[in-house]
């Protein structure tokens, strides 16, 4: 939705969450991923004064599952987005698996400066809206949100969505309950209650 630095396209968010709300549904928007500019071959090319946009056909994702090389870049981002469409929204979800260990992986130390600033401008455009951490795994997420805890990404977010898939065995033989409890005390905890890194 930013083809070009600055060059947002709030109306494809606007449009689709009406839809969803039209449908009954809660439009949850996804914060994640890179612009092509912001990371990778097309970061370089805009870091060499030479880029072009591409043009892709729907579904051509290369590049765009990347962490943005700036900061800065991420914070425009969600500055605008909220800015924009935060009212349209029901909440948003910053990234999809970032505990896994593939090419969506973000690292806890980079991960919580990106989560403060999604906070911040959710905290000046859109308040009453909840920022969640989007699709951790059952396996990865307290470790992964225990190391977020360390560089204060907790204080920044108001939730998380983990995938609990527990296959063919009940809540009881998955013990759900008590890794839910887990889960939870792991949310309580805030940067103020660990040692530094």
């Amino acid at each position: 939705i930013e083809h070009h630095p600055g060059n947002l396209q709030l109306d494809t968010v606007r449009m689709r969450a009406r839809r969803v709300v039209e449908s009954g549904g809660e439009p949850f928007m996804l914060l994640g991923y890179s612009a092509f500019w912001a990371a990778g071959a097309g970061f370089e090319a805009l870091s060499a004064g030479s880029f072009v946009r591409i043009h892709r056909h729907r579904g051509q994702a290369v590049n765009t599952f990347l962490i943005p090389k700036r900061l800065a870049d991420w914070d425009s981002y969600v500055c605008e987005l909220m800015r924009g469409a935060g009212r349209e929204v029901a909440g948003w979800i910053v990234w999809d698996s970032p505990d896994s260990t593939g090419p969506m992986a973000f690292p806890a130390e980079k991960f919580a400066p990106f989560l403060r600033s999604a906070d911040q401008w959710r905290r000046v455009y859109c308040p009453d809206k909840p920022l969640l951490i989007g699709g951790l795994a059952r396996n990865t997420a307290v470790p992964y949100l225990r190391e977020l805890a360390k560089y204060g990404g907790l204080d920044a977010v108001t939730g998380v969505n983990v995938r609990l898939d527990v296959g063919r065995l009940s809540p009881e033989d998955a013990g759900v309950v008590s890794y839910i409890r887990e889960l939870r005390a792991v949310l309580a905890t805030r940067a103020g209650d660990l040692q530094s890194p």
